[in-house]
């Protein structure tokens, strides 16, 4: 079975104070800005960290509906070319490489909406530090939400208030059931405004959420079917049949035969000249 979903959230880190100084401790030592592969420039800043196994961790995400990018090819380059200018979704379109520390993502994944333009992105990082000995990742998480141009090439505008793709990443965690605990801890060190690689802003509260993930043996999936609510009450199908019947009857015997349709022609022509004639009289010459 899935792990508890809390109505009202995850409970928090349970700790003593020798431990929370080592994962205060462990969080300032973390890198927190990815830089491009190529040019070295500053881009996304970190905002996760989770603790626990990478296959605990892409099962959760999998189970969520995050999927992982195609390599970037010169096809799929074409492919989200296509994308674009057909407005079409691209669900395993490809992702640039942002390094952390010099290390490439451990796990890059992303989550489309209707349209190439738009999905949530996240790449998470190894660490070699351990907490409890416990596998520890950090990770940036944004989320494109249009199409810009850059000097060479199209690129992806993000929203700017990052914290709020820091939430649904763990929102969608929680919803598989394979959340153990979570900590937001507060990085006073982190601008609180910076821009990206391709000169889009970047503001935060500069807070970090831990997530310690459990085993996530069996977890809750996006798409699993939910049963539909009873609608309303038609009957049995004797009735069912019945009721067609007599309405069938109504509209042939009562509205299609020549009376009906006569009176029904004379009430609405009478109709048409009264109002006519209202709206003659209420008529005031111009001045």
């Amino acid at each position: 079975d899935p792990g508890e979903v809390f109505e009202s959230g995850p409970p928090h880190l349970t700790m003593g104070d020798e431990q929370r100084q080592t994962l205060q401790k462990l969080i300032r030592g973390l890198p927190y800005r990815t830089r491009t592969r190529i040019g070295n420039r500053e881009s996304d800043l970190t905002n996760l960290v989770f603790v626990g196994e990478r296959s605990v961790l892409l099962r959760a995400f999998l189970a969520a509906g995050w999927v992982e990018p195609e390599a970037l090819t010169a096809g799929m380059r074409y492919r989200a070319l296509r994308s674009f200018a057909e407005n079409q979704p691209f669900q395993n379109a490809p992702m640039s490489d942002l390094m952390l520390d010099g290390k490439s993502p451990t796990l890059s994944l992303s989550k489309s909406l209707n349209t190439f333009a738009k999905r949530h992105h996240l790449r998470i990082y190894s660490r070699p530090e351990s907490w409890g000995d416990e596998a520890v990742y950090t990770a940036s998480s944004t989320q494109d939400i249009g199409i810009g141009f850059g000097k060479s090439k199209i690129v992806h505008r993000i929203d700017e208030y990052i914290d709020a793709e820091r939430g649904k990443v763990v929102n969608d965690l929680i919803f598989t059931g394979c959340v153990d605990a979570v900590e937001t801890v507060a990085r006073p060190w982190i601008p609180r405004i910076s821009a990206n690689a391709t000169g889009d802003r970047l503001i935060t509260d500069g807070r970090i959420t831990v997530v310690r993930m459990n085993a996530c043996r069996n977890p809750r999936r996006f798409d699993e079917t939910v049963t539909p609510s009873p609608g309303p009450y038609r009957g049995n199908t004797a009735l069912r049949i019945s009721r067609q019947a007599l309405l069938t009857l109504r509209n042939d015997l009562i509205r299609g035969n020549f009376a009906y349709m006569g009176i029904t022609t004379m009430l609405s022509a009478r109709k048409l000249i009264k109002n006519r004639g209202n709206s003659r009289a209420d008529e005031t010459p111009a001045v």
